[in-house]
């Protein structure tokens, strides 16, 4: 997604100079990445070029560049000399860590997401994880994108409760489908509705293999039957996997506990 957005953004005449602040261990495959999909060359930034490029500001001669939020978080010089500087698209990966635990305790990391939210146009916060269960640090979080899109927690827990917040598409595996039949325009869902029921069971032998016969059937209609995986051995995978639990759940029970 990110390469796919620094292509537009430079077709558009939008995106000259672009700032990637990853995790320290995945710099060089942003790096790598980059260049072997969409062909563009990004040069890493670390303490040996500062060092070397001393009485000059490498992020300032340099457009397109990664570099580690840990380090440039922590170290003033590097962060004094990147503050220094301008960007027409950053990126930030893993931006979950550049997290706050509430206005009066801010991280380094969250405080360095303030500090390039003021100095681009174009502002990317990529993370898997952006909500932690915790309003006040989701709002905070949002925050460095907009600081005025919603003012407190208040605000946004009920922009959400009515399902009118304007800036957020949710996208849930369940509402994928397929592309549309050439012939009948009609599209088929990729992945099937799923209902997990818990009950009781006893520890008798033939457990482990009904309760891989209801596995086996959830996988066969999942998007998995897809792959050459013989039925069989599915079946017989899951039915010794479940075994395994059983016989560590029948020696649990059988172990008693002796009053003090």
């Amino acid at each position: 997604m990110a390469g796919l957005l620094i292509k537009e953004l430079k077709i558009r005449g939008l995106a000259n100079r672009t700032l990637i602040v990853t995790p320290a261990n995945l710099s060089f495959q942003w790096q790598r990445e980059l260049k072997d999909k969409f062909r563009e060359n990004f040069e890493i930034i670390r303490s040996d070029v500062l060092r070397t490029n001393y009485g000059s500001n490498p992020w300032q001669e340099k457009n397109q560049v990664i570099t580690s939020v840990s380090w440039v978080s922590r170290i003033d010089d590097a962060k004094e000399s990147l503050l220094r500087s301008h960007w027409d698209l950053i990126i930030v990966d893993e931006a979950h860590k550049m997290s706050a635990s509430s206005a009066d305790k801010k991280t380094l990391a969250y405080q360095l997401g303030e500090s390039l939210s003021a100095m681009t146009d174009h502002y990317l916060l990529m993370t898997a994880t952006p909500h932690k269960g915790d309003p006040q640090n989701f709002c905070l979080f949002l925050s460095l994108l907009d600081k005025d899109v919603y003012g407190d927690v208040k605000t946004l827990e009920d922009a959400m409760t009515r399902h009118e917040a304007p800036f957020y598409l949710r996208r849930v595996k369940e509402a994928l489908v397929s592309f549309p039949d050439p012939e009948t325009g009609k599209v088929k869902a990729l992945f099937t509705r799923r209902i997990v029921k818990t009950g009781f069971h006893d520890s008798g032998r033939g457990t482990a293999a009904s309760a891989a016969t209801v596995v086996t059937s959830c996988l066969l209609s999942s998007p998995i039957c897809d792959l050459d995986i013989p039925a069989t051995s599915v079946r017989w995978s899951s039915s010794r996997h479940l075994a395994s639990h059983l016989n560590r759940h029948r020696q649990i029970s059988q172990c008693g506990f002796g009053s003090g």
